[in-house]
């Protein structure tokens, strides 16, 4: 009861410190819920955008600084991909994968270990060192599958320098 009620009181905090409406009622049950009872259900991306850089310390550590727009990239920028999960209490840690595709070629695949948390904010730096269109893909890796859960489609202009 106690863990329920702190859970409850983080989210309403958070909710706030965001300026975000008040969820109601059923909407937090249904968060607690999950994060107690989804162990089966397994990992959600709540959140996923390309951003200018993370804030490392402060109020607002481990949130991204600056959004970038998809519109606006351009050859050569280094961008960062920052995601939050929510991962069921009490399962083991797990993998998530992020494939960065330039049309069709593969460019990189980095895996992160996620460990429990209502938010488990992740991210990682990449290189947009070619124009045209790219594409970001997050999976779960569950061991005997792998599931799609985002993809991001963008487009880097030439740069004028070049």
């Amino acid at each position: 009861m106690k863990r329920i009620a702190l859970l409850s009181l983080a989210l309403m905090l958070s909710a706030l410190a965001h300026a975000h409406a008040k969820p109601d009622g059923k909407e937090v049950k249904e968060v607690i819920d999950f994060f107690y009872n989804g162990q089966k259900e397994g990992v959600v991306l709540a959140e996923m955008k390309l951003c200018e850089d993370v804030y490392t310390k402060g109020a607002e550590k481990n949130e991204c600084m600056v959004e970038l727009s998809a519109n606006a990239l351009k050859e050569g920028d280094a961008a960062t991909v920052w995601m939050m999960f929510m991962v069921p209490n009490d399962v083991k840690p797990q993998t998530i994968m992020l494939q960065l595709n330039h049309g069709e070629m593969t460019m990189s695949v980095e895996r992160a270990e996620i460990k429990s948390a209502v938010r488990y904010r992740t991210w990682r730096q990449i290189k947009l060192d070619r124009p045209g269109e790219w594409k970001l893909k997050v999976f779960h890796d569950k061991g005997d599958t792998v599931e799609l859960m985002k993809e991001l489609t963008f487009k880097v202009a030439k740069s004028e320098t070049q």
